[in-house]
C-alpha cells in the first residue's frame, strides 16, 4: 500500500484513484495528441512500476483505454483494452467527428470513473464488468477520483 507524502513524483498525470484512506490505486495519463506514441506513455509510467508505488495505471487516448497491472512483470501489457467511445457513449459522437478538445476528454474520463466510485449515484456506468475482470473495481469503489489539473 502506498500513501504519498509527497505529490511531485504524480504530478506530471492528470488523474489519481485514490482509496479513503489515502493509498493511490491507479495513475491515469492521456495520449491527447497523435505525436505522443504508445511507447512515450509506457517510458512515463516505468518509473512508478519500477518502485511499486501504485498497483493500475490507465492510459487513455481518443480511442481506447489501456489498464495495466504494474505489479506484474509483464506490466507493459495491458491487462485490458476497453473503446473509448463505448465508455463514454454519451460524448461518442463529440469524439468520432473530433470535436472535443484534450481536457474535455480528461474531465469526461474523471466523472466516468466517478460513476464507477460511487455506482449510487444510480446511473448505469459502462465498463464495470470488464474492471470487475480484472479486479479492478473492487479498489475503485468509493475512492477518490483526483484531478490534478483542477487541484492546480
Amino acid at each position: 500500500m502506498y500513501i504519498p507524502t509527497e505529490t511531485a513524483l504524480f504530478e506530471e498525470y492528470d488523474i489519481l484513484v485514490q482509496r479513503p484512506n489515502g493509498e493511490i490505486v491507479m495513475i491515469v495519463d492521456f495520449r491527447l495528441s497523435d505525436l505522443i506514441k504508445y511507447t512515450d506513455s509506457l517510458e512515463k509510467l516505468a518509473p512508478i512500476q519500477a518502485k511499486q508505488l501504485v498497483p493500475y495505471a490507465m492510459v487513455v487516448d481518443f480511442e481506447n483505454i489501456f489498464v495495466f497491472d504494474l505489479r506484474q512483470s509483464n506490466w507493459q501489457e495491458p491487462i485490458l483494452k476497453l473503446s473509448t467511445l463505448e465508455m463514454l457513449p454519451e460524448q461518442a459522437t463529440l469524439i468520432k467527428e473530433k470535436n472535443i478538445f484534450g481536457w474535455s476528454l480528461i474531465k469526461y474520463i474523471s466523472f466516468w470513473l466517478d460513476y464507477l466510485a460511487h455506482p449510487n449515484y444510480g446511473k448505469t456506468v459502462p465498463g464495470v464488468r470488464e474492471l470487475e475482470s480484472v479486479g479492478l473495481m473492487a479498489h475503485i469503489l468509493d475512492a477518490r477520483i483526483r484531478d490534478l489539473d483542477l487541484e492546480d
